[in-house]
């Protein structure tokens, strides 16, 4: 975890940044599941903004993946920002891969990925509940 102090004194902006990756492979063949995405976070001194950036290359991914990567990444700040009013956050999608044979699940892998930026930030997130 990186830690930057502008100014340092109380008040001032502090900058913290945050790296999430989630990867995994659930089952076999065409009714298996798989997701992996990674981002990158950091806050920004804007309360209550979010921005997210594209930044994949060079990877063979499905047709709709950045799409559906993106959307689930917007619906995700988007509850953040209204919980969290405090914090700006850019959020940084810098890699993510898909499966030939597996459903790929990038809905969760994003989720999953952009909590674990965040609390690798120091940054709250919502508590999780079995059901």
């Amino acid at each position: 975890m990186d830690w930057k102090w502008n100014g340092g004194g109380a008040g001032q902006f502090q900058e913290k940044t945050g790296r999430g990756i989630f990867r995994y492979a659930l089952g076999e063949g065409a009714s298996g599941r798989f997701g992996h995405v990674e981002v990158l976070v950091r806050t920004v001194p804007m309360p209550g903004h979010y921005s997210i950036q594209w930044d994949v290359s060079g990877q063979a991914l499905e047709h709709d993946a950045h799409d559906r990567i993106v959307a689930a990444a917007r619906n995700y700040m988007t509850k953040y920002a209204d919980a969290y009013k405090e914090n700006g956050v850019h959020l940084a999608i810098v890699q993510a891969s898909s499966d030939e044979i597996r459903r790929n699940d990038y809905e969760r892998a994003t989720e999953v990925a952009v909590r674990f930026a965040l609390e690798d930030a120091g940054l709250p997130v919502p508590r999780i509940f079995a059901p």
